[in-house]
């Protein structure tokens, strides 16, 4: 491996216990730090990724999910190690697995689920079974005995239950056998079964609990079995440091188990584990030798050092690509757009993605130079001279190029002897001369693999760049810090490239997508099913345009209707999958510019080709039969479920409870800015916070938006007219030039020391439950479920409607309520939220009182509406029907109880901690029918609130009327 070592980092919050010997190990090759983080100091795992060469995650969870925010995670090779429970969370959704090199399974079963449940590439997964180190299990050849040992946590996945019913059954066969247990209750439950259980079976007198064992060679020496009764498990590897010892294991056939143990170690029923264990068969070198062929630490540590030299060779072919050999190669095998276009696209569709491009300059060209013939142009890398031909049709006079391939150079300077062609390495300075009005480069940059070289080509067009000109780059820019996994080509980030452009005195002015699916989406996971959809749009493109049945005619039709639609789809989203058009221009430049996609295309003339194209298409039996596919997967695009911008911008305004006198007189005087959050969505960054002043009245700033293409502020009508709307921005402002670390696209702040301790003291319930407006605790997409269903609340309603919500929460849905109705009373059981709330919102009509749902501190028939979202779920469950009664004790004759809860059949694999318990329809349905006689269900889904109950419903909200 060389003098110097490779620096591994190994990531956990602490759970290290599968990890300890690989690190010994390794260390003797590796120069390794083990990092315990804490989630509420993230920060310091970027200082550590920036020391690795390589990191490593032991677990996937968290942690991994915010490295994969960050810029470090795409410069760095990242390994993950999934082991089991993991892949019963929602952790894999979340994680960015395009900057993830390597993911490690510890047994095939659980890969086969993780890749086919959260649509992982398989091609970055392997296998690497955990290994026992031998060398700490003493082995001796034992016989048949009559004492039964169980190692491990007791919960749910052990199958506990199972353990007493095997643990009662050998009892009765014999009452000679014993039972012992090394282990750890983790939930108080299983631990009062397990005291009544084992007395009523009369176990008292063979049943030995002896809690966690830190030797546990030593704990096993006595025991003749070693018992599994697991529902799912990656290995066990308690059963397998048993076996090392040359004990008998006893193995439950879990999901996967015949994967990983011989069949004849198995066993289904408890019968069949009685049998196994009252078998006379015993053969401890058999179970010791199993280890030994199969689970050695030697064999595990071996996978894992080829698979780190693996990566390690990797990172050098990706620094020392020769990009000036790879370019001469291929230019001479095929001098044509294909030589620079996407391979294995075929002529005709690389074509339409170089129009595609082609136009889109032209049009921004034009907007931002005037007699741009006149002017002096640079282009670097122009290949085979497709941009070049734009230039030479505009009668540009004073045009050169700089570009790697000799065949380049040589064959341009035929086609256009009247330019400039240079034979050189665009990051060397030398073959710039003078000042340029304009500098283009397409799909050049991406190929600098050595970032040195990238800086530097930075640096050049600074220097050569004219003081009001412009500069054109043409490159795949993700906003999800998307790896590239070509040795070829580098994925950048926009904060990256901004970064260094500021190094060298440049501002980037726009960036604009270029195509949604047209080109390779490498941005797909921004949009979940949309991008699924569109990466399995552009790798099947190649089947149409190879296809040997349709004419070149048949084929120019299919690539100008994709052309169009994909022009479609970027002006309707506003953003991209792939590549992005970057105009930059120096800082020293006064120049103003703002451009916009709707701007350059003429959406109404776009859909009226679409449509002729499309007749043509189905007109065409044979080309519609072979097309008609992809054009379902353009529908499943068009029409995405997800919200538009201009949708959530609206429901949210509509759900801000001030109004603009409410900003007017605010006092601002010594206002402090108490928590907040930015977060990022498509194009878009939205800004929240919250104000506190002097007088300890607070205001909370919702629904402002930073458009970061065009550099813009987007307010709500109710701030944009007030007379403090200048104070307002001055803060947001503030608040944008601060450095942020974004994770699930959020970056929170908490700059009251107050709050900040709470929060770290309480931080679970804050991820959980308590959603502070304005935070970053209540991210966009919970924000705007919450404001769709108090929208749907208010159709309830009228002027005259007295309302009661309770529990309130933080106060925003009661004090909208009170725009429309007459009264509102706001109750809640913790004090700090009412306080809050009193603080927040001082409309007249809203009063704030504590108080239990069970216990309402109100007469009987007071109110016209109660509204009761998402508390029905913290009950004890012999409270929600006194919830329930209460509820029509104190409505009209004729009122509406308005109550939400989640859907436990959506929820499989969410476990949150402050649910005593979630309900399932019919439970739901059960409870509120016993009081109410009429009761209505809608569904929850897709940030929409529809009548009826769905079984794909997010929630269930119940209208019931007295």
């Amino acid at each position: 491996m060389g003098d110097k070592k490779i620096k591994l980092a190994i990531f956990s919050k602490g759970d290290d216990k599968f990890i300890g010997d690989i690190v010994n190990k390794l260390s003797e090759y590796y120069d390794i730090k083990k990092i315990t983080v804490s989630m509420l100091h993230m920060e310091k795992l970027e200082e550590w990724m920036k020391w690795a060469d390589i990191c490593w995650f032991e677990w996937c969870d968290d942690i991994l999910v915010y490295a994969g925010k960050l810029n470090i995670a795409k410069e760095k090779k990242i390994i993950c190690r999934l082991h089991s429970y993991e892949a019963f969370t929602n952790y894999p959704a979340r994680v960015n697995w395009n900057c993830v090199d390597r993911l490690i399974f510890i047994s095939e079963s659980i890969r086969k689920y993780t890749v086919k449940t959260f649509g992982i590439d398989e091609k970055i997964t392997t296998v690497i079974p955990n290994g026992v180190d031998l060398s700490h299990f003493n082995f001796k050849n034992r016989s048949s005995g009559f004492n039964v040992a169980y190692v491990g946590y007791i919960n749910y996945k052990k199958g506990p239950m199972l353990l007493l019913q095997v643990f009662k059954a050998l009892y009765d066969c014999d009452n000679r056998y014993n039972f012992y247990i090394a282990g750890q209750f983790q939930d108080p439950r299983y631990s009062l079964y397990f005291k009544q259980m084992v007395a009523e079976m009369g176990l008292e007198k063979n049943y030995n609990f002896e809690g966690w064992q830190t030797n546990l060679d030593k704990w096993l020496e006595d025991k003749n079995y070693i018992l599994c009764t697991s529902v799912l498990e990656s290995q066990n590897m308690s059963v397998m440091q048993a076996m090392a010892k040359g004990i008998k294991p006893i193995m439950h056939n879990f999901a996967g188990a015949s994967e990983i143990y011989p069949r004849k170690y198995l066993w289904n029923t408890v019968n069949e584990a009685v049998l196994k264990i009252s078998d006379a068969e015993y053969n401890s070198n058999e179970y010791r030798n199993f280890v030994i062929d199969n689970y050695s630490l030697n064999m595990q540590l071996k996978s894992i050092i080829s698979l780190l030299e693996d990566i390690s060779a990797e990172n050098k072919d990706i620094t020392g690509f020769d990009y000036k050999n790879y370019w001469n190669r291929r230019l001479n095998s095929r001098f044509d757009i294909e030589g620079v276009g996407f391979i294995g696209l075929g002529e005709i569709y690389n074509q339409f993605l170089y129009q595609n491009r082609i136009y889109l300059l032209d049009a921004i060209i034009n907007k931002l130079i005037d007699n741009i013939n006149s002017k002096r142009i640079l282009e670097l890398g122009p290949g085979t001279g497709i941009f070049t031909g734009l230039f030479h049709s505009n009668k540009v006079t004073a045009y050169e190029a700089i570009d790697i391939s000799e065949k380049s150079v040589a064959e341009l300077s035929k086609t256009y002897p009247e330019y400039l062609f240079k034979n050189g390495d665009v990051s060397d300075e030398m073959y710039y001369s003078g000042k340029y009005d304009l500098v283009f480069a397409g799909d050049v940059l991406l190929h600098l693999t050595d970032e040195i070289k990238y800086k530097k080509v930075l640096e050049n067009i600074s220097n050569h760049l004219d003081n009001n000109g412009f500069c054109i780059i043409l490159d795949p820019i993700s906003v999800l810090q998307t790896k590239s996994k070509s040795p070829h080509m580098v994925i950048r980030d926009r904060e990256f490239v901004e970064t260094n452009l500021e190094v060298f005195g440049l501002d980037l002015v726009e960036m604009l997508p270029v195509s949604y699916f047209m080109n390779y989406p490498f941005d797909k996971d921004l949009e979940g099913k949309a991008g699924d959809a569109a990466m399995q749009l552009f790798t099947t493109l190649p089947e149409i345009f190879k296809d040997s049945e349709l004419s070149i005619d048949e084929k120019n039709i299919i690539g100008e209707y994709l052309m169009l639609k994909d022009r479609q789809l970027i002006c309707n989203k506003n953003m991209g999958l792939t590549e992005k058009l970057l105009i930059i221009k120096k800082k020293s430049n006064p120049c103003k510019t703002s451009i916009k996609l709707q701007e350059i295309y003429d959406t109404d003339s776009i859909m009226e080709q679409t449509v002729l194209l499309e007749k043509q298409i189905k007109e065409n039996k044979k080309l519609w039969h072979k097309f008609s596919g992809k054009a379902d997967i353009l529908r499943l695009l068009e029409n995405e479920v997800n919200p538009t911008f201009e949708y959530i911008r609206n429901k949210l305004n509509e759900f801000i409870s001030y109004e603009t006198k409410d900003f007017d007189t605010f006092d601002f005087t010594a206002a402090q800015v108490i928590i907040g959050k930015r977060e990022k969505y498509h194009s878009y960054e939205l800004i929240e916070f919250v104000l506190n002043n002097n007088q300890d009245k607070k205001l909370i700033i919702n629904n402002i938006w930073y458009d970061l293409y065009n550099k813009s502020y987007i307010l709500p009508q109710q701030i944009k007219i007030s007379k403090n709307s200048d104070k307002i921005l001055s803060i947001t402002s503030s608040i944008l030039k601060k450095d942020a670390i974004y994770k699930n696209n959020i970056s929170g702040f908490i700059p009251d020391m107050k709050i900040k301790a709470e929060v770290e003291q309480n931080y679970l319930a804050h991820m959980w439950e308590r959603g502070i407006p304005a935070s970053q605790f209540l991210p966009l997409r919970v924000y705007l479920k919450i404001a769709e269903r108090y929208t749907f609340a208010l159709t309830f309603m009228n002027n005259e409607s007295r309302v009661l919500e309770a529990p309130c929460g933080f106060g925003y849905g009661a004090a909208y309520l009170a725009k429309l109705c007459k009264s509102v009373e706001a109750v809640d059981i913790a004090e700090d939220n009412i306080r809050f709330a009193k603080g927040a919102y001082r409309q007249p009509n809203v009063h704030w009182n504590r108080g239990d749902v069970t216990c309402l501190p109100y007469a009987a028939e007071e109110f016209d509406v109660y509204v009761s979202f998402e508390v029905f779920e913290h009950l004890a469950v012999d409270m929600t029907a006194k919830h329930v009664e209460e509820a029509y004790r104190v409505l009209k004759k004729g009122g509406k109880f308005i109550i939400s809860t989640p859907n436990k059949a959506m929820r499989r694999n969410v476990h949150n901690p402050f649910h005593i318990k979630e309900y399932e329809f019919e439970e739901f349905s059960t409870i509120l029918n016993r009081v109410f006689d009429s009761v209505e269900f809608y569904s929850v889904e897709n940030f929409k609130v529809e009548k009826g109950m769905k079984k794909t419903a997010s929630n269930m909200i119940a209208v019931c009327e007295k």
